[in-house]
């Protein structure tokens, strides 16, 4: 998608959830499409060009955004909240060793949740995030896992 086509796609996001179109708004949705991996407040931050927003104003935007279901919060452990854009159901491996994150949607767990659903007090269930830590191959053997 061309830059531009893509500002009108998130302009037209946020004003369906109520949002102004704002240049930060409209930057952070565009660097989160860019770079396609959770990215804290800080990475976003570093990436944007000026006039650069403070990080202070990054952080109630992606607060504000997620809590619209614009994006969504990751939990990936690494010491800070990560965030995505909110436009595709799937998953993610993430290595222990270097940080590095991959992406899977072969998502298997509706059995699981239909199962879970007929033994728990729960009428239905609205989501869910699966988040699984290991070694990349790229990583050297002998490092140690760590246990999360």
């Amino acid at each position: 998608m061309k830059k531009t086509a893509q500002r009108q796609h998130f302009g037209k996001i946020l004003k369906k959830q109520g949002f102004k179109a704002t240049p930060g708004r409209l930057e952070i949705l565009s660097i989160m499409a860019k770079y396609r991996v959770p990215l804290s407040a800080e990475d976003i931050s570093a990436k944007m060009k000026a006039p650069k927003i403070n990080r202070a104003t990054v952080y109630r935007t992606l607060s504000s955004l997620a809590i619209a279901g614009i994006i969504k919060q990751v939990h990936i452990h690494k010491g800070s909240e990560h965030f995505e854009l909110n436009d595709t159901h799937h998953h993610h491996i993430v290595c222990t060793g270097c940080g590095t994150i991959e992406d899977f949607d072969d998502c298997r767990v509706d059995k699981t949740v239909r199962d879970l659903l007929t033994h728990s007090s729960f009428r239905r269930i609205n989501s869910h995030s699966l988040e699984l830590f290991g070694i990349c191959k790229k990583c050297p053997a002998t490092i140690k896992t760590v246990q999360r």
